[in-house]
């Protein structure tokens, strides 16, 4: 059903993620296929603080994309023990 003189519109509200194409954060797997290991073992270095690229957003872990880079690079710590951050917030 259509009223005289009103026009349909469609708002489309997209994404950082659609318009860039990336990402921000990332899940544990596909952080785990990027770093070259088994997503079991990533989810234990998290759990453990092993791996500081990443963070526990409620009960689920994601990686932020900028860390993990920096970490691949060498540019940050390996666990948050040598970065002097508290393993329990």
């Amino acid at each position: 059903m259509s009223v005289p003189g009103w026009h349909a519109m469609t708002i489309v509200s997209r994404s950082h993620h659609e318009l860039t194409g990336t990402a921000d954060l990332i899940s544990i797997p596909e952080a785990a296929r990027r770093v070259g290991l088994h997503a079991d073992t990533l989810y234990r270095l998290c759990r453990t603080g092993q791996f500081s690229p990443a963070l526990q957003i409620g009960s689920r872990w994601r990686v932020s994309v900028p860390r993990l880079e920096r970490y691949l690079h060498g540019e940050m710590p390996r666990s948050a023990d040598e970065s002097g951050q508290s393993q329990y917030h």
